[in-house]
């Protein structure tokens, strides 16, 4: 009798300490899974700064080239001055839609980036009024008179840079959000391990020498 009621005992032990374990597991699953989405989120986020970042970069070079096209085309009268002024047109139109496409969850970089559309488009628009007076000879004040172009520029420049300034702010941010959230994500794993192994250490050497002295 003593002997059923203790393997009963035991029993009903090994039953809560499964339970116990089982809960266990479930834990550390769910922590780790959600540690790793935001490991993933976070990265991702790291990439879409740098992608705003690289184009951002990018667009100062294109807005020179642009004006150093027009000017080669109005001293040479080179059409190909033309054809490459009209490409890097191009692609900076289509990195301030990708810019816009990227920055949609951002109010003050949106505020920026229409500031810069604005800007780009009356810069275009002076370039190519100054390209339709061009004549087999040029005209001196079309090449000399840049003031107007130059102030253009440097406000699409100085915008420009105060995108890539918060971005790279962001970006600081982000990158030592996910190394935090990494090193948690390590700290759980070896946490559940060290804590599942020492439960399994602990229940199944004592419930065999209750066995055996039962």
């Amino acid at each position: 009798m003593e002997s059923r009621r203790l393997r009963q005992v035991l029993s009903r032990n090994y039953i809560l300490f499964v339970i116990l374990l089982t809960s266990c597991a479930v834990a550390l699953c769910y922590s780790l899974l959600s540690s790793k989405d935001t490991v993933e989120k976070t990265d991702n986020l790291i990439k879409h700064t740098h992608e705003i970042i690289h184009l951002a970069e990018q667009m100062a070079g294109l807005v020179e080239g642009m004006l150093a096209s027009q000017r080669g085309y109005l001293l040479s009268g080179d059409a190909a001055f033309l054809e490459k002024y009209e490409k890097n047109k191009a692609i900076v139109s289509e990195q301030l839609a990708r810019l816009n496409e990227l920055t949609t969850d951002n109010k003050s970089q949106q505020s920026r980036l229409d500031e810069v559309r604005n800007y780009f488009a009356l810069f275009t628009n002076s370039l190519e009024e100054r390209t339709g007076r061009f004549r087999p000879q040029p005209l001196p004040e079309l090449v000399e008179g840049v003031n107007v172009l130059d102030d253009i520029r440097a406000n699409i420049s100085r915008i420009n840079q105060a995108v890539l300034a918060e971005e790279h702010q962001l970006l600081q941010l982000r990158v030592r959000t996910l190394e935090r959230e990494k090193s948690q994500y390590v700290n759980t794993l070896v946490a559940g391990i060290i804590i599942g192994t020492v439960l399994l250490l602990v229940r199944f050497p004592s419930k065999n020498r209750a066995f055996d002295a039962a």
